[in-house]
């Protein structure tokens, strides 16, 4: 049968590595390891100093030697059982400890309605408490605001058309007065859209240019879903809608395209024929040219009977024939 024996590490300003002896019923044991005392963590702040009634938002603790606690854990003053959750370090840092707000007990969120029926001034819409960061033996107090929590406008019949040529998703809702960009996480289906601005009534994400696959498998289009420390709400699923513009201006390139292949061969043809004119032109000058020779040669001759064919001036619409032929008797 297993034993534990629970006892209380004497406390003193020093920092070693000791054994222990184990005194049970006069008989002495001494354990088999070595007890190191470390110096005592020190807490300095912690940001943000408000929450929501739900709890989850994240608390940054900045101190020094906050690694040496073995259980670092935050809760409410007074309601410590209740109210209990863990923090953990960050990695590779002994200054930095990251812990949630606790969800606020029943007796706290009636304070706070009661508050906003009162319409007390001395903090507007909040209720405050004092809430401890304990590291082991270390203790310290901060007061905290407890804010109710954000409420998020779902998509009408659960499906909202998206054009990627908007780029920015807006969500709508109400008491996003107090949130930062930090605090918010939006995905649709299984990528991130990035929070970039918050308003009291909506907030704004640079969604994905293209269509998300689902994060639910079998799902046809990806579900939007928004997470606000323990808050975790899906609006709906969220379809992206081709651009028409892309489209027209495709066509448009296309069909510019087509034009201007047609008006090149066109002009590419009446370059052609404008050439193949000039070359009958020309032919046409040099068989004339020859005819005139021909006749001085025969006057010259004091040949009567020559006999010739004139070429008739049409000669660029016929096929070319014999251009002359000569009879000398």
């Amino acid at each position: 049968m297993d034993y534990v024996i629970s006892g209380q590490i004497p406390t003193g300003d020093f920092t070693i590595n000791e054994t222990f002896e184990v005194e049970l019923n006069d008989v002495d044991i001494l354990p088999e390891f070595t007890f190191s005392f470390l110096e005592n963590p020190e807490i300095k702040s912690i940001d943000p100093q408000r929450g929501f009634l739900s709890g989850g938002t994240i608390l940054t603790v900045t101190g020094d030697n906050l690694r040496n606690a073995q259980h670092p854990r935050v809760f409410i003053q007074n309601y410590e059982a209740e109210s209990s959750e863990s923090c953990l370090a960050e990695v590779n840092s002994s200054n930095i400890l990251y812990c949630k707000v606790p969800i606020a007990p029943a007796k706290i969120k009636s304070e706070l309605q009661s508050r906003r029926n009162k319409r007390s001034a001395e903090c507007l819409g909040c209720q405050e408490v004092q809430i401890v960061v304990k590291l082991d033996g270390i203790e310290k107090t901060f007061t905290l605001k407890y804010y109710y929590d954000p409420s998020l406008s779902k998509f009408t019949n659960g499906m909202q058309l998206f054009k990627a040529d908007e780029q920015f998703l807006t969500v709508h809702g109400d008491n996003f007065n107090f949130l930062k960009n930090s605090d918010v996480t939006i995905t649709i289906g299984i990528e991130q859209c990035r929070v970039v601005q918050i308003e009291p009534n909506s907030m704004e994400c640079v969604a994905p240019r293209t269509q998300p696959k689902p994060g639910i498998q079998g799902a046809e289009y990806p579900e939007v879903n928004i997470f606000i420390g323990n808050i975790n709400q899906t609006l709906g699923q969220l379809q992206y809608q081709k651009d028409d513009n892309h489209f027209v201006i495709i066509v448009g390139a296309v069909g510019g395209t087509v034009v201007f292949v047609g008006v090149l061969a066109f002009v590419l043809i009446c370059l052609k024929y404008r050439k193949t004119r000039s070359k009958a032109r020309e032919l046409e000058g040099d068989l004339n040219k020859l005819e005139m020779e021909i006749k001085s040669v025969a006057r010259q001759e004091g040949h009567d009977n020559v006999h010739y064919d004139v070429i008739p001036d049409d000669v660029t619409e016929r096929e070319a024939t014999s251009f002359t032929s000569l009879q000398v008797c």
